[in-house]
């Protein structure tokens, strides 16, 4: 009879951290179930030891030509695909690319180097801000976008090299609204409570006038009252959106078309957590899968409210 190969074994031998010291130093150990998992998650079998851990690597000057010793398809770091052969040289570009020689399933890294190092930056200085505390006599009762613009315009002026902000990703469009800015609801669109209201556009890129409501605080000293700012850009936005016509200019469209970030699907769950709350673990099952056929039938039929959340994080 033959052993089981041990699971943490197994993910050691894939390289797999399976051991480390916690904040009381004590050694905590991977769940050989969750080491199993890691294990089919890079492509290996949990019942067998990975014998081809050192890959091989070849690294060379980068953007130069290389003449490789066989055929094979060289993966660049973009995904681009170049058939190689050892008749003709081929040109390596800067970064990490994956050569898959012909008849052979172990692939090699090839490194593409730099021909001349990048400059060390010289000293300088700058500034470390959270864009929320920025307050000015033209915000909405927080720090904006506007106010970090002017901000780094001064800071460069004064002979600042760099400006730090701390984290704008959007939250999820409900109230009470989440304080603090990490822990955001995603990491690829910002937040539209950071809008500078002074500068937002109509769809076909008009500048548009907005006042600014009556209760807002004007005082840098008082909390932040998240929902109440909110509340009077999202109603100030919204009041807007149904006095246009409701379809994104051309330059909108065009950057949708070409993005490779789900704009659209990022809109429809900020419908549904408007419509349902912000957890979407209690909606209902078919709406909690974005691929569902009940979720494309959700954005069809609020269409008009999906295109606003479009128009909102990425056009105005």
């Amino acid at each position: 009879m033959t052993s089981c190969p041990n699971p943490i074994e197994v993910a050691t031998s894939w390289g797999v951290l399976v051991e480390h010291v916690d904040g009381l130093r004590r050694v905590r150990q991977l769940d050989p179930v969750v080491a199993a998992d890691l294990v089919r998650y890079l492509g290996g079998d949990p019942e067998e030891a990975r014998q081809d851990v050192a890959a091989p690597m070849l690294t060379v000057r980068g953007d130069e030509l290389v003449a490789f010793s066989d055929n094979g398809e060289l993966v660049l770091a973009n995904g681009q695909m170049v058939a190689v052969s050892p008749d003709v040289p081929t040109s390596v570009p800067v970064g990490y690319h994956r050569f898959y020689p012909t008849g052979s399933t172990a692939p090699m890294t090839v490194v593409g180097d730099p021909a001349v190092a990048a400059p060390a930056p010289s000293r300088g200085w700058g500034l470390s801000v959270q864009p929320y505390a920025l307050r000015s006599s033209q915000d909405w009762g927080i720090g904006d976008l506007g106010t970090v613009r002017d901000l780094a315009r001064w800071a460069a002026r004064e002979g600042a090299t760099t400006l730090s902000l701390g984290p704008m990703l959007a939250a999820a469009p409900t109230t009470p609204r989440e304080p603090s800015p990490y822990y955001p609801a995603t990491r690829l669109f910002l937040d539209p409570l950071y809008l500078s209201m002074q500068d937002v556009r109509a769809p076909d890129g008009t500048p548009v006038a907005v006042s600014r409501p009556a209760g807002l605080s004007d005082s840098a000293e008082a909390p932040i009252d998240r929902d109440a700012v909110h509340a009077a850009k999202y109603s100030t936005l919204r009041a807007l959106w149904s006095s246009l016509d409701g379809s994104p200019d051309l330059l909108l469209q065009d950057f949708l078309a070409a993005s490779a970030l789900p704009v659209r699907l990022f809109a429809t769950w900020c419908v549904l957590a408007d419509k349902l709350g912000g957890d979407w673990r209690q909606w209902p099952t078919e709406l909690q899968d974005p691929g569902s056929t009940q979720v494309e039938a959700f954005a069809e039929r609020h269409a008009h409210d999906v295109s606003f959340h479009v128009w909102s994080a990425v056009d105005v």
